[in-house]
């Protein structure tokens, strides 16, 4: 018996230490769509610019919605088949501006998601990040104009005070102006008429 059970715990043990370890699954990858650039790009979680991504569309401030420009989708997979969140990055005059959706822990549909609006923690690693997988082309341009810009801008400068008294001159020239169209027009009528 003992002849028996020695071998056939070795084997057990073979396989336990042999075995590779398992995972219960969770975020595996992430798939990147520029539809101006028509380009896609896609990185697992073991690549290194998969947690950089990570780290650039996360943090920053809020920011208002900005649908207007050119933007890269960038959805968030689980077990490579399952969308659980998406961040569509803006690439704003000002800088990247972030759109995300998650999820919720009931399912659904993620477009049916609440999204919150923000700018990324770092502009410019997301600008490079994105030049370089290839979905974007002068993204790395555009955070630094926006940068200059911004670093450069002067205070506003107060509204003039409108006067009144211009508002009923341009007034009486307009009527003005339009007696004399009227005028015209009656005078080439009578014209043709006789």
């Amino acid at each position: 018996m003992r002849a028996t059970i020695l071998p056939l715990l070795a084997a057990i043990g073979l396989l336990v230490l042999g075995a590779p370890p398992a995972s219960a699954g969770g975020p595996t990858s992430v798939l990147l769509a520029s539809p101006e650039h028509e380009r896609v790009a896609a990185i697992y979680h073991t690549d290194s610019a998969y947690k950089r991504l990570e780290n650039a569309v996360v943090g920053g401030s809020t920011a208002p919605a900005d649908e207007s420009s050119p933007y890269v989708t960038a959805a968030w997979l689980i077990h490579d088949v399952e969308v659980w969140r998406t961040d569509r990055i803006y690439l704003t005059s000002s800088g990247p501006v972030i759109e995300t959706r998650t999820i919720s822990p009931d399912g659904g549909n993620i477009w049916d998601a609440p999204a919150t609006w923000h700018t990324s923690s770092s502009p410019r690693e997301l600008a490079v990040l994105l030049d370089t997988l290839g979905v974007t082309t002068k993204s790395v341009q555009i955070v630094d104009t926006a940068a200059t810009t911004l670093a450069a801008a002067e205070p506003v400068a107060a509204p003039r005070d409108v006067r009144w008294e211009w508002g009923i001159g341009g007034l009486a020239v307009g009527a003005l102006l339009t007696a004399a169209v009227v005028r015209v027009q009656r005078v080439r009528q009578a014209k043709l008429i006789s």
